[in-house]
């Protein structure tokens, strides 16, 4: 079995991700510091799952939409990124409490249903695509 193919997969989840991971460090430190004025735990904060999530979805990216042309990788990044964003933001706005917690604001933002699809489309396309062909995926 050739060495590309057969770990195809944990390179495409290192790829995912290594962006969030390194965004991470410097989340848990700011919040950590907002923490300490409001008296809450960083530990309750849900973004901090984004690495493993953004590897998942990678992983699937990968291996599931690897079948459409590569003309269209641009777009498909487009379209994977953005429904992760939508997939991602509507239990933070509804179900969860994240935004009051990233923001202070209280209840469903409707400015974070917008920004958030519209910037994980743009953290597909124009990060993760790169760091896909940094590991020889794409």
């Amino acid at each position: 079995m050739n060495k590309n193919v057969k770990y195809k997969y944990i390179r495409a989840f290192v790829a995912g991700s290594a962006f969030p991971i390194m965004l991470a460090v410097v989340f848990v430190y700011f919040l950590g510091m907002l923490a300490l004025g409001f008296g809450e735990g960083i530990d309750k904060i849900e973004f901090l799952r984004l690495p493993i999530i953004l590897g998942v979805v990678n992983i699937l990216h990968i291996g599931l939409l690897q079948k459409w042309p590569a003309k269209n990788l641009n777009k498909r990044l487009w379209l994977v990124g953005i429904l992760l964003g939508i997939a991602l933001v509507l239990p933070a706005n509804f179900i969860s409490d994240t935004t009051e917690k990233l923001f202070g604001l209280p209840g469903p933002q409707i400015l974070t249903i917008i920004a958030a699809p519209i910037a994980y489309g743009a953290i597909f396309r124009y990060i993760l695509k790169y760091l896909n062909r940094m590991v020889g995926l794409n």
